[in-house]
């Protein structure tokens, strides 16, 4: 079964957007920013999924300083932010909330352990990968969300170390190149876009 999730359309949309808004001298960029901004990630926490909102609102914090948005108001926006934390942690779900107390604490729940399962995974790969005959259903026991998740965990499980570093060194080539291409565009935005899509990419990564 192929599932989609418009969010993904969403990063590049809002790249696209930005891109064209920050780009240009108006005065009131900024706030035409945020609001573009803001309407993608409601939706995204309303879903809900939390990853992405985390994610778009890196690639607008990474644009409007790439767009050299002056320093007060980006200081006023990190401030505000810092205020809000707060009441934005009672509108997680339990479960985000024990994913995030248990990635800080280091403790031993079940997103713990889903680590551990990535860790057995790259060890028992190997340089070259030890492959596998067990059924889809059995693998998926033993390490969770193998397709999207920890799919890095997958990669080197049955192709090994050396197709996990071959695939770190693709994606470094891909920001490396998309970073060039920023300083050599001939427009404003075509920079900020390329940028843009350097650090979505880095991030993902």
């Amino acid at each position: 079964t192929l599932q989609f999730q418009p969010s993904e359309v969403a990063k590049l949309g809002l790249l696209l957007v930005l891109a064209g808004t920050l780009a240009s001298a108006r005065s009131h960029r900024l706030l035409v920013g945020l609001g573009l901004v803001a309407l993608p990630v409601a939706l995204t926490l309303i879903e809900p999924d939390l990853s992405t909102s985390l994610l778009l609102v890196l690639i607008a914090a990474a644009m409007l300083v790439l767009a050299r948005i002056r320093l007060r108001s980006l200081a006023a926006i990190v401030l505000l932010l810092g205020a809000l934390a707060p009441l934005a942690l009672h509108l997680l779900r339990p479960y985000q909330m024990a994913r995030l107390s248990d990635f800080l604490s280091g403790g031993s729940g079940e997103q713990s352990w889903t680590v551990l399962q990535a860790h057995i995974a790259v060890a028992s790969g190997g340089l070259l990968g030890a492959g596998s005959s067990l059924p889809h259903g059995l693998l998926a026991q033993y390490l969770p969300t193998r397709e999207t998740d920890l799919a890095f965990a997958s990669l080197i499980e049955q192709r090994g170390l050396v197709a996990g570093i071959c695939a770190l060194l693709a994606g470094a080539v891909v920001v490396w190149r998309l970073a060039a291409a920023a300083r050599r565009t001939r427009t404003r935005a075509g920079s900020l876009l390329a940028t843009g899509l350097a650090v979505l990419f880095g991030a993902e990564i």
